[in-house]
């Protein structure tokens, strides 16, 4: 089952080449991959920040008025970052984005070119690193795991695609593996020529 949204139109699959965007079309298994998560594996059963989040609610918004309030920026209890979904991304952008590429760089043991490359067993502990930082309301978890997916998607591939034209390595990627990806795009190279 797929998502669609207005971020699979916006052409977010810039820097890949046309074998790479045929790949993933075929590797569509990555929806798959996190979607049964949103209904059971991703809700907050944390009472205490969801109560949290709604006393603040309260005290900033009356009933009366029918706005909502200023999204808080951190649950200092527990330290989790809150977030919400905002369009593709996440709200707040900055510290989210680094959660998520910590939570990548934990995990990312092995020459992974694409997101589809990575074990669906790697995939949720890097989605279970990254939710043990961050919370959201129960109300945005379809909406928190597809931006997740699309996140890391694009930061994998273009990190590495950029690393490989700029010849930098990725600061998520350790060392080893970055010669390992560069021996399989050698490998991939050699099995274009002959």
């Amino acid at each position: 089952m797929h998502w669609g949204n207005e971020c699979d139109k916006k052409g977010l699959d810039k820097g890949y080449d046309q074998e790479e965007i045929a790949e993933e079309e075929r590797n569509q298994d990555s929806h798959q991959i996190l979607n049964p998560l949103a209904a059971s594996f991703m809700t907050t059963s944390d009472n205490t920040i969801i109560q949290s989040y709604t006393s603040i609610n309260q005290q900033h918004n009356p009933a009366s008025q029918g706005q909502d309030p200023a999204f808080p920026k951190q649950v200092h209890d527990h330290q989790r970052l809150i977030i919400e979904p905002d369009g593709c991304g996440f709200n707040p952008r900055k510290k989210t984005v680094d959660i998520l590429t910590s939570s990548i760089e934990f995990f990312f043991n092995d020459a992974y070119l694409t997101w589809s490359e990575i074990p669906q067993a790697v995939r949720q502990q890097i989605f279970n690193e990254f939710k043990e930082k961050c919370v959201w309301l129960p109300v945005h978890d379809k909406q928190i795991v597809f931006n997740f997916e699309k996140r890391v998607r694009h930061k994998i591939s273009d990190n590495i695609h950029y690393g490989r034209k700029n010849g930098t390595i990725p600061k998520w990627c350790k060392p080893n593996i970055w010669e390992d990806i560069c021996e399989k795009w050698r490998k991939r190279s050699e099995q274009r020529s002959s």
